[in-house]
C-alpha cells in the first residue's frame, strides 16, 4: 500500500510539471499543425469558398475509412482549428466529414506538422448523390426563374403539360441551376418551363439515373406561343340559381378522371357575387371539374367533365342534391378501447323509458358486428337515448350516450364505450 501511494503520488507531480494533462490529444509529440475549413457549393449558388465554424475535424494515421480516427477538434467562428501534440516526422491524415445543409461534403489530406493546412470540402460523391440541371436559352444564355419539376411515373409526365404534378419542383437560380438530392435509381423525366407575356417556353429530359454521385444535365427551352384564351365559370344550382363565392377546382390529368375530390388537380378558381369568376390562359383540353356546397342540411355535388377550347369557352357547373345517408353506425368499445362483438344496442326516444334502465320501449335494437360496429339504417333524424348491453361471464357490461341525427352524404357516425 505504501508503495502504491508513493507511485500516484510521484505520477501526479510529473504531470503537473508540463502542460495539463489530456487523453484525448496527448500523442507524446511536441509538435502543432493548424489550418482553416472552409467549403465550396460547386452546384449551387456562386461558387465562392465559404468558413466552416463549429465543426468537428479530425486526424488519423491512416487514409479515412469509415471514419476511424486518433481524436477531432473543433473550429472556431473563422474555421480554425489546432492539433498538439503531434510528431514532428510522422505524417498524418486529417479530413472533415459531415453534411452542410443537408449535403455531404468531405475532404482530406495527408500532411506533417510543418505544414500549415487548408482544408476546402467538396460534395461528398460516395455519399451524396443528386442531378443537377443547367436551364439556358437557344442563345445557350442561363435561364434564372424557370420551373423544373421531376417525375417518376411516365403516365403523369405526359398527362401534365406542366409540373404541377411533379414529385419535386425548384425554380433555377441566377445561374439557371436547380439540384435535386437523394433520389433512388431509376428512370426520370423532367420538364423545364418558362412563360413571359408573349410566349411559353419548355423542354423535356429523360434520364436513367443509377443513384450514384453527382450528374449534369443541360436543357435548352424552346419558345411556344403562348395560349391566350378566357374561360368563364359559372357555380348553379340545380335549378340555375347562381353559387356565389364558391371553390372549384379541375384536372386535365385523364388518371384523376374517375376521381370524386381535387387530387390532382391542375386549376383552381372561386366564383365571386355572381357565380362567375373569369380565367385567362387556361389550356385546351379535356377536364374534370368538382366542386361541392352545403345548404342547412343538403349537401350540393359538381363532378363533371368538360371540354375547353383553344379560343376559350363557358363552364356551367351545376351542383346537385346529394342524397342523404340516413344511416348511423355506432361503434361499441370496452374500457380498453377493444371492439365489443355482439353487444345489444337499443335506441330511445322517451326519456322515461331510458331512465327505467331496461331495454323495454325501445324504438330500434341492433347487435353489434366483429368488428363491433352496430348499423341502424333508414333511421330518422332527431335526439336518441342510446343503451348498450353485453353479458359475459355472468357479468354485465353497459354504456349509455345520447346522440342528436342530422344527416349528410355520408354515414353519421359515433362511439360508445360499455364497462
Amino acid at each position: 500500500m505504501k508503495y502504491l501511494l508513493q507511485i500516484l503520488l510521484l505520477t501526479g507531480l510529473l504531470s503537473a510539471c508540463g502542460e495539463k494533462y489530456n487523453e484525448k490529444d496527448d500523442l507524446g509529440g511536441t509538435e502543432i499543425m493548424s489550418g482553416v475549413l472552409t467549403y465550396v457549393n460547386e452546384y449551387g449558388g456562386r461558387g465562392e469558398e465559404r468558413v466552416v465554424s463549429a465543426r468537428n475535424v479530425y486526424i488519423s494515421d491512416a487514409p479515412y475509412n469509415n471514419g476511424n480516427y486518433i481524436y477531432h477538434v473543433k473550429t472556431d467562428e473563422y474555421g480554425n482549428f489546432t492539433f498538439k501534440r503531434l510528431w514532428n516526422d510522422k505524417t498524418y491524415y486529417v479530413f472533415f466529414a459531415d453534411t452542410i445543409g443537408g449535403v455531404s461534403y468531405f475532404v482530406e489530406r495527408s500532411t506533417t506538422p510543418k505544414d500549415t493546412l487548408s482544408l476546402k470540402a467538396t460534395y461528398d460523391t460516395l455519399k451524396q448523390n443528386a442531378i443537377v440541371i443547367t436551364v439556358k436559352d437557344a442563345a445557350a444564355h442561363p435561364v434564372e426563374g424557370a420551373s423544373v419539376g421531376i417525375f417518376n411515373n411516365l403516365q403523369v409526365f405526359e398527362s401534365d403539360s406542366t409540373t404541377t404534378q411533379s414529385l419535386v419542383k425548384y425554380d433555377t437560380d441566377l445561374y439557371g441551376r436547380v439540384i435535386f438530392y437523394n433520389l433512388k435509381g431509376g428512370k426520370y423525366f423532367l420538364r423545364a418551363t418558362s412563360s413571359d407575356s408573349q410566349r411559353n417556353s419548355i423542354d423535356e429530359l429523360t434520364i436513367d439515373f443509377d443513384g450514384k454521385g453527382i450528374k449534369r444535365y443541360d436543357m435548352t427551352l424552346e419558345a411556344r406561343p403562348l395560349v391566350k384564351n378566357k374561360v368563364v365559370v359559372i357555380t348553379e344550382d340545380e335549378l340555375g340559381r347562381p353559387i356565389p363565392m364558391l371553390e372549384f377546382c379541375a384536372t386535365n390529368n385523364p388518371l384523376y378522371f374517375g376521381g370524386n375530390d381535387c387530387t390532382g388537380k391542375t386549376l383552381e378558381g372561386k366564383t365571386k357575387e355572381d357565380g362567375k369568376v373569369e380565367l385567362s390562359n387556361v389550356p385546351p383540353g379535356a377536364y374534370r371539374f368538382y366542386a361541392t356546397a352545403k345548404v342547412g342540411n343538403i349537401s350540393y355535388l359538381a363532378n363533371q367533365q368538360e371540354t375547353i377550347a383553344a379560343s376559350g369557352d363557358t363552364v356551367r357547373l351545376k351542383l346537385m342534391p346529394v342524397a342523404a345517408d340516413n344511416s348511423y353506425q355506432l361503434l361499441v368499445l370496452d374500457r380498453y378501447g377493444t371492439p365489443v362483438n355482439d353487444a345489444g344496442v337499443y335506441l330511445f326516444t322517451s326519456r322515461a323509458l331510458f331512465n327505467a334502465d331496461t331495454t323495454l320501449g325501445n324504438v330500434a335494437t341492433v347487435n353489434s358486428g366483429k368488428d363491433g360496429v352496430a348499423k341502424f339504417d333508414k333511421q330518422a333524424e332527431g335526439f336518441y337515448f342510446i343503451r348498450s348491453w353485453f353479458g359475459t361471464g355472468g357479468q354485465a357490461l353497459k354504456g349509455v350516450d345520447s346522440v342528436r341525427l342530422i344527416y349528410t352524404s355520408t354515414p353519421f357516425k359515433d362511439t360508445i364505450y360499455i364497462q
